[in-house]
């Protein structure tokens, strides 16, 4: 602590204020009375200056997850999205479509609490959504994800730029941590994707690219894998 000695006395005492916790210290601007107070000066008998505490959260950590898929898809899965939706509600994960009206997208939405509707733009497949606006960078990603960007229709250019944000988030900074689809092909990973996996080929390439878990309910051992992800993942149960 360094004092300066001014023309009157008690000068200035630099280190009024902690760096590490915020709270006034002994030091700061000089009294009338010859002492250090810290923080900002008072009169006698008035109270110190203290930052008010931060409030506690409640403990969750936002925990993105994708649902993604084809049309066709059997009538047992979705019957079981409507079950795992809650239970991944319950351990603090909230959802993320594109609001394509697949049926696996439907059934999550229809049972899930926490979510977040990407659309591309408003009233897309009759829907209502706070997130309705694609970020500035969208295009750059979906450019480098899809060759044919170019020759396609503006239109259709919207619906592909809306899965950046259902992949890395609003702010294209908050990615998924883990994707569930439903393609023909049951294909995970998009260097693998045919013509069968038709438009959730996208987003499934997006998460390859951050090494992101795509569980694809075609393949017969995906709901347990996926089970065993989110047990060993959970934050709060």
């Amino acid at each position: 602590m360094n004092d300066y000695a001014g023309p009157r006395e008690g000068g200035y005492r630099q280190e009024g204020y902690s760096r590490d916790t915020g709270y006034p210290r002994e030091g700061g601007y000089p009294r009338k009375d010859g002492g250090y107070g810290g923080g900002f000066p008072r009169k006698e008998g008035g109270n110190r200056f203290v930052p008010k505490p931060v409030e506690p959260t409640h403990g969750v950590i936002y925990q993105p997850y994708a649902v993604t898929g084809n049309k066709d898809i059997a009538g047992e899965w979705l019957e079981w999205a409507k079950t795992m939706a809650p239970e991944l509600d319950r351990r603090g994960f909230t959802l993320r479509t594109g609001g394509g009206g697949q049926p696996l997208e439907e059934a999550f939405e229809s049972a899930a609490e926490h979510k977040e509707i990407h659309l591309p733009w408003k009233d897309f497949n009759q829907k209502e959504s706070n997130y309705t606006r694609t970020h500035k960078d969208a295009e750059a990603l979906i450019r480098r994800a899809q060759p044919n960007y170019e020759s396609l229709k503006p239109a259709v250019q919207a619906i592909l730029n809306r899965n950046a944000a259902v992949v890395f988030g609003k702010d294209l900074r908050s990615p998924i941590r883990f994707m569930i689809t439903y393609t023909d092909d049951g294909v995970e990973m998009g260097k693998d994707r045919t013509s069968q996996t038709g438009f959730a080929g996208l987003p499934i390439v997006l998460a390859g690219w951050l090494h992101i878990p795509v569980f694809n309910l075609k393949n017969a051992d995906a709901a347990a894998r996926l089970q065993r992800y989110i047990d060993a993942c959970t934050i709060v149960q």
